[in-house]
């Protein structure tokens, strides 16, 4: 039995043969340029067929995670061996401030103490979430009502609620400042909302050291043309220090003053995990995903700009493609060779005209007369196989 790749080049074969035939070199030489010019463009085409929103993958161990909620939350975490602290509604105004650190608080204005708590931490929508590990100290968990909320916000919404597991009243905060100390078991959770994977060491906000994105990778997935199976189309590793988002566009990027940035910025959904420093646990463990055109990376205190899989990317990767540009391209080869039929030996006449012309040339055929003797060299051995 004949192997199915042998029947595909026998049939490619016939099929070039075919056009080959009875034309003369210079005609298929064309032809071949033609389409070796056409390939950018085809392949260009192939990628808009199949292209859509991409998966982005990120698997990084980070200091630092900040992600505001959207309106529709339904994040909540148990925590155990916690403390929490709940900020004034004075201090949380002025902590934006400049002068933030020159106010003196009123003793009923200043934030209350540390208190132990064991429980359950529902956050709310439009959250700022923050949370920040840096070594193998405490989880810091911070969640304050974000400042960027829509104007239809109910500005009455709560921030984070607590649920205490010794069935004291809930407290409901608009700024909630938490630490976790760690034990032997690991603290798992997930988080889904607008922001960014790791810190900007060259802008930090409080005098302190930074937390950092120590190392990671993003994988960028798409969709099989024509099926539900996923490839893997490139992947990208983060460096020290790297702050990672996706987008939805490339527009926000190009603008200088970062103008619309949050409105082109895709949803993170992150799972994490925090291990003690009884198991050697340093930092945040992450895995997030979300779903965009381009990445967007800050390194080194700026924009490096979209990142964004190339058309050579889907072809490499994606295995319907491999099969289909090979047909593509042997269409558009007998295509050009048809088209050429008419126009071949008028581009001739018109060549050699311009030459006998310049006086280069001074006695060639006329090329519509060698035509037709190939036509019809072409029509006898086709003849002579019939019979």
């Amino acid at each position: 039995m004949t192997p199915r790749h042998a029947r595909t080049r026998g049939a490619h074969a016939a099929l070039l043969s075919g056009i080959w035939e009875g034309r003369p070199l210079g005609q298929t030489l064309l032809s071949l340029v033609l389409t070796a010019g056409s390939i950018p463009l085809l392949m260009e085409a192939m990628t808009l067929v199949i292209e859509g929103p991409y998966t982005f993958h990120v698997d990084a161990k980070s200091e630092v995670l900040t992600l505001t909620t959207e309106e529709l939350s339904g994040t909540g975490w148990y925590l155990e061996n916690a403390e929490a602290r709940q900020e004034s509604p004075l201090q949380a105004a002025a902590a934006g401030t400049d002068e933030a650190s020159f106010i003196e608080l009123p003793t009923d204005r200043a934030p209350r103490p540390w208190e132990s708590f064991t429980g359950y931490v529902e956050v709310g929508p439009h959250a700022r979430v923050t949370l920040t590990r840096q070594g193998s100290g405490p989880l810091s968990i911070h969640i304050a009502a974000a400042r960027d909320a829509p104007a239809t916000t109910d500005t009455a919404q709560p921030a984070a609620v607590l649920k205490p597991l010794s069935g004291d009243d809930r407290q409901a905060s608009r700024d909630l400042e938490l630490q976790v100390m760690l034990t032997e078991q690991p603290l798992n959770g997930t988080l889904q909302g607008l922001g960014a994977i790791g810190g900007d060491a060259y802008s930090p906000s409080e005098p302190a050291s930074p937390p950092l994105l120590r190392t990671g990778e993003v994988s960028v997935v798409g969709r099989r043309l024509g099926s539900e199976l996923l490839y893997t189309v490139m992947a990208v590793p983060l460096r020290l220090g790297d702050e990672v988002r996706v987008m939805t566009n490339r527009a926000a990027l190009d603008n200088p003053d970062g103008e619309g940035l949050r409105e082109a910025m895709a949803a993170f959904t992150c799972t994490f995990s925090v291990v003690g420093a009884a198991s050697d646990g340093t930092g945040i463990d992450l895995a997030c995903h979300a779903s965009g055109r381009s990445l967007a990376i800050s390194r080194f205190g700026a924009r490096i700009g979209s990142l964004q899989p190339r058309p050579w990317d889907v072809l490499a990767n994606e295995p319907s493609m491999q099969a289909i540009l090979p047909l593509g391209l042997t269409a558009l080869f007998a295509l050009f060779h048809r088209l050429l039929d008419s126009l071949y030996p008028r581009l001739c006449g018109w060549t050699n005209k311009h030459l006998r012309r310049l006086g280069v040339i001074r006695d060639v055929d006329h090329p519509v007369r060698r035509w037709a003797v190939h036509r019809r060299a072409r029509r006898e051995t086709r003849g002579k196989r019939n019979h």
